[in-house]
């Protein structure tokens, strides 16, 4: 294969994706979906666009093997949040190509993947490998804002055309760090809880404290729910992530003196979590407001509900004004990681990144993946290429950016994928 030309292509593709606003809300994802689906018509491959609202439709492609439907599941999401022009280096919807990179909101969440997948797929059909079962590219809309009008609808409205035994989406990545790198897998990914706490009272003068001001009362309130108790955890899938770390039968209790704990990214795969988010009381310095509330952003690991985490929240609660009020709240999921498709992401991984340390775990915010684990696939989480640190902390952030040697790697870790799990006769000389 012409991997430079190959390279190229998906550069352009990239840069003209990202060109597509689709920040959501509101989204308006159907310029996107009508990008890919030109693209696909053009290299002679059937799709489908379906939808609740027509200007925000979803992409099926599948490329039928004749034999079997349940094969492989190519996911993306194109939405995006939003972004300041004024506080990046370059137009986040530009999608500019400049020293190795191809910036733009969305270069990693996720329309680069989806690059990937696309060319992965594209490729597999130019080179007409035989499949033994079929191979699905699906691009969802509104996954930024809950998937209601993206991966819900599907998994609920067109759960024939969404059939298949596995699905590849976003939830983790290669990840370097200095001179440490690993590939992060996600089987799994946490449930959000999104609550406001709220206090009311007695409004006044600022001068004459009265004893029922409900901003001291949710400070009080917030200090007890953060000072709640959310002990550390290890999930049955995540031994063999320890095992990897060389820490294999370590305890919970032991894992919180690891030095590793210590990286966010890590502690949150091993606790549930609490982030105050949000901070709402009074409108004047001299007046004692009626109400304050505030916003919690609250993730539970899969081994138990938001529910159960509701429960002990309200337990935590002192006596007093401070309530409760749930704002949304979706399951965690997770899938098995002793299985074909499991073993073949790791035996990738040793492949293309053989100085990664290969450690599954769950990501700590949620995708679209768990609309299609209550149809039974098993959907793992992986961006396949070595993104440094740096940029990742660019997502959702500003000056978004994607190396383009990353985007290739990803293009033929994917289309490897392709032979070993669908492919009729296994790997082509590439």
């Amino acid at each position: 294969m012409d991997w430079k030309a190959i390279e190229r292509e998906a550069t352009d593709l990239l840069s003209e994706y990202l060109r597509i606003d689709t920040t959501n809300p509101p989204g308006n994802e159907r310029k996107a979906i009508d990008f890919l689906g030109r693209h696909l018509k053009q290299e002679g491959l059937a799709f489908e666009i379906v939808g609740q609202d027509p200007d925000r439709p979803n992409l099926i492609c599948r490329l039928s093997s004749g034999k079997d439907r349940k094969g492989l599941m190519l996911l993306h999401h194109c939405d995006v949040v939003g972004a300041d022009p004024r506080e990046w280096e370059v137009d986040p919807f530009g999608g500019e190509v400049k020293e190795g990179y191809v910036y733009g909101r969305g270069a990693l969440d996720m329309k680069g993947m989806g690059i990937m997948e696309l060319m992965a797929l594209v490729l597999a059909h130019r080179y007409e490998i035989p499949l033994r079962k079929d191979l699905l590219l699906v691009a969802s809309c509104d996954e930024e804002s809950g998937s209601s009008f993206g991966a819900e609808y599907l998994a609920q409205h067109h759960p024939h055309e969404m059939e298949s035994a596995w699905a590849l989406n976003e939830g983790g990545c290669g990840w370097g760090l200095g001179g440490w790198e690993s590939v992060l897998l996600g089987f799994g990914e946490k449930g959000p809880l999104w609550v406001r706490l709220i206090a009311e009272g007695k409004a006044g003068h600022g001068s004459i404290p009265h004893g029922r001001n409900p901003c001291e009362a949710l400070v009080d309130g917030l200090s007890a729910l953060k000072a709640a108790e959310r002990p550390l955890r290890i999930l049955p899938e995540m031994k063999s992530l320890l095992a990897n770390l060389g820490l294999e039968g370590l305890s919970a209790e032991a894992l919180a003196d690891q030095p590793f704990l210590q990286i966010p990214q890590i502690r949150a795969m091993f606790q549930d979590t609490l982030s105050l988010t949000m901070l709402q009381g009074g409108y004047r310095p001299n007046v004692i407001p009626a109400r304050a509330e505030a916003a919690l952003d609250i993730r539970v690991l899969p081994d138990r509900s938001p529910a159960d985490m509701l429960t002990d929240l309200t337990k935590a609660l002192p006596a007093g004004p401070c309530r409760l009020e749930v704002i949304r709240t979706i399951e965690a999921s997770r899938s098995p990681v002793d299985n074909e498709f499991f073993h073949c992401l790791e035996d990738l991984a040793k492949q293309f990144f053989p100085q990664a340390l290969f450690l599954p775990g769950i990501f700590p915010g949620f995708t679209d993946s768990r609309c299609f684990r209550r149809l039974g696939l098993i959907c793992y989480g992986w961006i396949p290429a070595m993104i440094p640190a740096e940029d990742l902390e660019r997502v959702h952030g500003v000056n978004e950016r994607i190396r383009i040697r990353d985007l290739t790697t990803g293009i033929r870790v994917i289309f490897e994928m392709i032979q070993r799990m669908v492919g009729e006769k296994g790997n082509i000389e590439q």
